[in-house]
């Protein structure tokens, strides 16, 4: 038969449990940088509605597709398109979105808003184009918010050690 030992651990073992103190002040860290990108990526949103909420609707076309490489060296092409505000002026311009393979080809007629008191401030209609930065935003804070709660939820379960002399 095994002896019996008694294991009594010390206060600093007892209320370690599973993520070292640095990994605590990280997961704190993971939920405000999380709790800051949702907050962005609303504001964006609530941006894009109330432009959508003002913005003048037109037909545009795109006349160049702007290559540039991404980091890995892959190209992504933004369309540049004209549109013609209510004035009947004609205004140019570059969407804040791009993507691989091309989305839209010279001469396709797209549809455009653009703002009534800033003409050359316009976007192309298209969930990407005009929601991306907000969605993408949001996306990431959630994915560290929850990552950062997981590790605070995971800090505060006891520990439990096996091997010998434990828990006899």
């Amino acid at each position: 038969m095994r002896p019996m030992i008694k294991f009594t651990p010390n206060r600093d073992w007892a209320n370690s449990g599973y993520v070292t103190p640095a990994g605590k002040r990280m997961s704190w860290v993971l939920v405000t940088l999380g709790l800051l990108l949702i907050v962005f990526g609303a504001w964006l949103g609530i941006q894009r509605r109330q432009f959508l909420s003002h913005a003048a609707h037109t037909r545009g076309t795109v006349v160049v597709m702007a290559e540039s490489p991404d980091d890995h060296g892959t190209p992504i092409y933004t369309p540049i398109f004209t549109y013609k505000d209510a004035a009947g002026h004609e205004w140019r311009s570059k969407s804040g979105s791009g993507n691989s393979p091309a989305q839209y080809h010279v001469g396709e007629t797209v549809d455009v808003y653009y703002s009534p008191q800033r003409p050359a401030v316009a976007e192309l209609s298209g969930f990407f184009a005009l929601w991306s930065g907000s969605v993408f935003a949001c996306g990431i804070g959630l994915f560290f918010f929850l990552g950062g709660v997981f590790l605070i939820r995971l800090s505060r379960l006891p520990v439990r050690r096996s091997g010998p002399g434990v828990g006899m």
